[in-house]
């Protein structure tokens, strides 16, 4: 939520809506001021891979910046991942998911429920995978899901699906790295 403020006639007012990391609550004394840490969006449009994609939707759907498309993975993937190779070597340090829940009818009985995944980051291509954020006992539903870890040197993430719930299949509308130059 972005902050709000109120100028010195009484009026609230609030500096516009952000799509960027905000610092927390208490962190800054006039957050209504500004709030941004000054992470930009770095895997948009960016060269995408994925382990599998069902028909219609392609892996590059997960960072084409529009929430009409998503790539989903085949319903016979068990193990779905969704690798994002950034322009080169960049210092991440957030990300956002939104999730797309192929399969949910309430009709049915398939209801919604936590994703459990990792996010790794990786240099290079002889470096092994780092785990940055690491949700595999993830217990809280959240379409979209922004998750901050401690700053890393990247030049390539992954997405790894580890479970979801059952008759929902594994769908991401948006995966969004946080960072900035070196």
């Amino acid at each position: 939520m972005d902050p709000a403020g109120f100028d010195e006639t009484g009026q609230l007012f609030i500096r516009g809506a952000s799509e960027t990391p905000q610092a927390l609550p208490g962190d800054r004394k006039h957050p209504e001021l500004g709030n941004d840490l000054g992470l930009l969006p770095v895997s948009i449009h960016q060269v995408v891979r994925a382990s599998s994609e069902a028909e219609g939707r392609d892996a590059y759907y997960a960072v084409d910046n529009y929430t009409r498309t998503w790539w989903q993975a085949r319903a016979e993937d068990l193990e779905p991942w969704l690798e994002v190779r950034l322009m080169r070597p960049l210092l991440i340090s957030a990300c956002r998911i939104l999730w797309r829940e192929p399969g949910l009818d309430y009709d049915r009985g398939v209801r919604p429920g936590p994703m459990c995944y990792v996010v790794e980051a990786r240099l290079g291509d002889e470096d092994s995978w780092q785990v940055v954020v690491d949700a595999r006992d993830n217990e809280v539903d959240l379409l979209i899901d922004q998750r901050s870890f401690p700053e890393v040197r990247a030049n390539r993430i992954r997405l790894r699906v580890i479970g979801h719930p059952p008759g929902i299949g594994v769908g991401v509308i948006d995966f969004t790295v946080f960072g900035q130059a070196e």
